[in-house]
This record gives structure tokens, C-alpha cells and sequence, in this order.
């Protein structure tokens, strides 16, 4: 019975490890298209966008 209790803490430490990495690299993904696009939008279009995205996700 302890050995099920192991594996699945471990399951979860192994899923917060891999969520944790998604979120960098998410993070990340979005601060260098955000770069990107300042070329040709203003700050506030772009924000703009972000937050209805955020809002419709």
C-alpha cells in the first residue's frame, strides 16, 4: 500500500516539475513575440490583445 502512495506523490512531483517548465517556456514565448510586434504596434494594442485573449482563454 505504501509503495502506491510513492508512486503517486512521485507522479506529482514529476507533473509540477513539467507544468512548471511549460509555464517558463509559455512565459518566455510570449515576452519575445510581444518584442516582435512592438516594431509595428503600440504597447497598448498589444496589451489590449493580451488581455482579451487571457479573458477569452
Amino acid at each position: 500500500m505504501a509503495e502506491v502512495i510513492v508512486l503517486e506523490s512521485r507522479e506529482r512531483v514529476l507533473a509540477g516539475i513539467l507544468f512548471t517548465a511549460a509555464a517558463y517556456f509559455l512565459f518566455s514565448a510570449q515576452d519575445a513575440s510581444i518584442k516582435l510586434l512592438v516594431a509595428g504596434m503600440t504597447v497598448w494594442q498589444i496589451m489590449f490583445v493580451r488581455s482579451i485573449t487571457v479573458l477569452l482563454a
